[in-house]
């Protein structure tokens, strides 16, 4: 009957521990297939069962701890990322307005040098009119001299 009593209290030794095993084994398996780290082992006691499931619970916090900063600093990085394209695109714009006025002023500048080459030209043009205008009435000022001097010469012969 002894034997009976403690190969009983073996069994139940052996069923309890195997339980604990498989239940860690179970949870080990489940975070391995499905990525979620928000599993825990619910085994508590002191013996070497129990610390194994605290490390476990332990580490699978860590790693919950540092993949929510990574994920969040993985936000951050898609802010910032996304106000620089902003920016890029907003100085792109900003850009492509200064060429548009620089082109329109280029523009405007060539017209106001064709103007002015073409004042230019019709000033030169005046100036040259002008100088024949002052050899027309130079060489006409000189024939009416010529002419006033043979007037003078005739009525000095006529008296």
């Amino acid at each position: 009957m002894l034997t009976l009593i403690v190969g009983g209290t073996a069994l139940l030794i052996i069923h309890l521990v195997t339980l604990r095993v498989t239940q860690l084994k179970d949870i080990m398996a489940d975070v391995e297939q499905s990525g979620d780290l928000s599993n825990r082992i619910n085994v508590s006691g002191k013996d070497e069962l129990g610390i194994m499931s605290n490390a476990f619970n332990s580490m699978m916090f860590s790693f919950q701890t540092i993949v929510n900063k990574v994920s969040s600093s993985s936000a951050q990085l898609d802010t910032i990322v996304e106000r620089a394209n902003q920016v890029g695109e907003k100085t792109v714009q900003g850009v492509l307005e200064q060429k548009k006025e620089t082109q329109q002023t280029s523009s405007a500048m060539l017209e106001m040098a064709a103007s002015s080459q073409q004042t230019n030209n019709l000033a030169n043009e005046t100036n040259l009119r002008a100088h024949e205008v002052q050899q027309q009435s130079n060489q006409g000022l000189k024939t009416i001299k010529k002419t006033n001097t043979s007037i003078h010469a005739l009525a000095q012969e006529c008296l």
